[in-house]
C-alpha cells in the first residue's frame, strides 16, 4: 500500500472539493464546473482508497464518491480519509496480537558469545558462521573427535553404535522411542545447520540475509547447542 501516493489523491481531492463548495456558496457556476472537470479524473482513484480504509478488521466507513452528494459532503469525506490514513499504523499496531521476542543475549552462550561481536557491526552472516565454528570447537572438545561440521555431526550424533567409536546421546533409556527420536533429532538437525546454514555463510559472498533471518539461523545452532551439551561421551564397545 502505497501511503504517500494516496496521501496525496486525497489533498487533492479535498482541495477541489473545498473549491467546489466555495464556488458553489458564492454562486460562481463556472468556477465549479471547471472544479468538477479535475474532480473527475480523481474519482476512480479516490473510490478505490476508500475502499482500501474500508478494508476489515476495522473499517473507517467511508462512502463512495456520488455527484449527487453536496461538495461539502465530499469535503468531510476526504477529511475523514486523511484522518484515518494519518492514524492508520498506529492503530493497526495497537490492533496487532502480542508475540514473544527472542533476545538473542538468551541463546546458548556457545553461540551467541561467538557471534555477539559480529552482531553488533551488523555482519549478522559472519556471526552466525562464527557461532557455527564456536558450536563445532565447543563440540569436538567435548568429545575429542578431529572431525568437523557436518561430518562431525553425522558422526558423533548417530544412534548407530561402532566398536570403538565415540558417540555423543542424549541420557535416557536408549531403547525407548522417545530416546531415539530425540537422538535422531539431534543427528538430523545438526547436520542440517551445517549443511543449510553454516555452509551457506562461509561459501556465499553475499547471503542477503536479514538481521531477523539471520538470528532465526542463529536460533537454530543455539538449539543443537543445548542439546549438544546435555549429550554424554560414550565410547562404544561393540
Amino acid at each position: 500500500m502505497n501511503v504517500e501516493w494516496m496521501r496525496g489523491i486525497l489533498d487533492e481531492y479535498v482541495r477541489l472539493s473545498n473549491l467546489i463548495n466555495m464556488a458553489e456558496e458564492m454562486q460562481v457556476p463556472e468556477e465549479a464546473h471547471e472544479q468538477h472537470d479535475e474532480l473527475q479524473r480523481l474519482v476512480y482513484a479516490v473510490n478505490a482508497i476508500f475502499a482500501k480504509l474500508n478494508e476489515p478488521p476495522i473499517s473507517a466507513g467511508l462512502g463512495d464518491h456520488d455527484r449527487s452528494d453536496p461538495a461539502w459532503y465530499w469535503v468531510r469525506n476526504g477529511q475523514h480519509a486523511q484522518g484515518v490514513l494519518t492514524h492508520l499504523d498506529a492503530v493497526a499496531e495497537m490492533n496487532r496480537t502480542e508475540s514473544p521476542t527472542l533476545n538473542a543475549k538468551s541463546l546458548h552462550p556457545w553461540v551467541w558469545d561467538a557471534a555477539a561481536a559480529f552482531w553488533t557491526a551488523g555482519h549478522f552472516a559472519a556471526g552466525v558462521e562464527t557461532g557455527a565454528k564456536a558450536l563445532t570447537a565447543f563440540v569436538q572438545t567435548k568429545s575429542g573427535s578431529r572431525l568437523a561440521d557436518r561430518e562431525m555431526a553425522a558422526d558423533l550424533f548417530s544412534q548407530k553404535a561402532k566398536a570403538g567409536a565415540t558417540r555423543l546421546w542424549l541420557p535416557g533409556d536408549r531403547d525407548q522411542d522417545t530416546w531415539k527420536s530425540r537422538q535422531d533429532g539431534l543427528h538430523n538437525l545438526a547436520m542440517g545447520a551445517y549443511a543449510g546454514i553454516r555452509n551457506v555463510a562461509a561459501h556465499s559472498v553475499e547471503t542477503g540475509w536479514t538481521e531477523q533471518e539471520a538470528l532465526e539461523y542463529l536460533a537454530v545452532l543455539s538449539t543443537v547447542a543445548r542439546w549438544a551439551e546435555e549429550t554424554e561421551v560414550v565410547v562404544c564397545s561393540e
